[in-house]
């Protein structure tokens, strides 16, 4: 919920206050920065001192997921399948980035 998210916000510059920190950088998983970036952006005043990230590991599943859409197309999808690497019903969810360890193992055959 953003209200959740604005309060984390928040909170997060408090503490950077209180330690006399200029910025704050703070990780979030994909699904919550996507609220904070949201947030940031209508009150840009207020977040000035805010960086927000994504985790690496939901910035490793975009990255699957982009070069399954880049490549489906191209064969990768059938690639996959006809050599066993993956399954037909499963090859969606690995080419979208959402089975982390099948892409992973896929996209290093």
């Amino acid at each position: 919920e953003l209200s959740t998210v604005y309060e984390l916000l928040n909170r997060s510059l408090a503490v950077a206050n209180e330690l006399g920190h200029n910025d704050v950088v703070i990780m979030l998983d994909q699904a919550i920065y996507a609220k904070g970036q949201e947030i940031v952006c209508k009150h840009p005043n207020e977040f000035s001192r805010v960086v927000l990230r994504m985790g690496e590991f939901h910035i490793l599943c975009t990255f699957l997921a982009v070069i399954g859409k880049r490549f489906m197309d191209a064969g990768l999808r059938d690639i996959m399948v006809e050599s066993g690497l993956v399954g037909p019903s499963a090859v969606g969810a690995v080419l979208a980035g959402k089975h982390y360890n099948r892409a992973i193992r896929s996209h290093k055959v």
